[in-house]
């Protein structure tokens, strides 16, 4: 008895004292053992970002890991973000992760040429520019254009989103009938902007590199068309220019203006009419 008697003591003993001691060794060991966000897949950053309830920057895993980047942790791109600790990462972080693609010896090339462009030349001045990852959007579900047909198509046919989103008007202007209307009419053979403009090497149309530039006109339009003479340049104001010319034209001007608004304007009108006499008749029968 007296056995059993003092074995129940140092039982309750140690169980009080292994009470009192947990917490505190729970506490400490959390604190030491941050989460990794340096470990790939689910069982790493994607524990919390594959999950739209969790976060607001929000990856798709099932799309992401057939990208070309799968193979990559997400600290190869975010390296203002460290691998032992969460919410290191600097303000700028979108920046830092768009420009990390020169870790990459394969963009190198690339890379030289868009920090002499007008793009780069800005952005690495800390003002108003695009970075790669402005451009190549989608970084998490990029596909190898270089290879698959089918993303160097749905990349083609982006023109609106890459060039776009920051040059609106002039995507707008695109809109003459052998190019602009043809591309955002889904032609496979129509220019998307960076066929004329160029892509990573780009500069100002003032500028003598530019393939815009008055002198380098031709060239541009030699990639595609054979034959190119001085006659034949006479279209290209009208690329971008198409609605200016018809503006400045006596007879579509006044057309326009005294045929046309004054029609659109009865059209209008007796669609709203139409559209009040459906609903009062639809209430009367009711």
């Amino acid at each position: 008895m007296r056995r059993i008697y003092f074995a129940t003591i140092i039982f309750t003993a140690i169980l009080f004292i292994g009470i009192g001691i947990f917490p505190v060794y729970a506490q400490q060991t959390t604190a030491e053992t941050p989460f990794v966000i340096g470990q790939e897949g689910l069982s790493g950053c994607l524990v919390c970002h594959n999950d739209k309830k969790l976060v607001n920057f929000y990856i798709n895993a099932n799309i992401y890991y057939k990208s070309v980047h799968r193979e990559q942790p997400c600290t190869g791109c975010h390296i203002d973000f460290k691998t032992t600790s969460h919410g290191t990462a600097s303000q700028n972080w979108r920046q830092v992760a768009a420009l990390a693609c020169i870790r990459c010896h394969q963009h190198k090339k690339h890379y030289e040429d868009y920090s002499q462009s007008i793009h780069g030349q800005l952005s690495l001045a800390g003002q108003k520019g695009a970075f790669c990852g402005d451009c190549h959007q989608g970084i998490h579900y990029q596909k190898k254009i270089t290879e698959d047909k089918e993303a160097q198509a749905d990349f083609y046919a982006d023109s609106d989103q890459v060039c776009g989103q920051c040059h609106e008007e002039f995507y707008k202007s695109y809109n003459d009938y052998y190019h602009g209307q043809a591309y955002k009419q889904k032609s496979p053979d129509a220019p998307p902007c960076w066929v004329c403009h160029g892509n990573h090497a780009i500069y100002p149309s003032k500028d003598p590199r530019s393939m815009t530039n008055p002198k380098n006109v031709s060239k541009a339009c030699k990639k595609c068309h054979q034959g190119v003479t001085d006659p034949f340049l006479k279209y290209v104001p009208l690329i971008h220019g198409r609605q200016d010319v018809k503006n400045e034209n006596f007879i579509y001007k006044n057309l326009s203006r005294f045929i046309l608004k004054p029609i659109g304007g009865l059209f209008s009108d007796a669609v709203e009419s139409a559209k009040g006499f459906i609903k009062w008749f639809l209430k009367s029968s009711e």
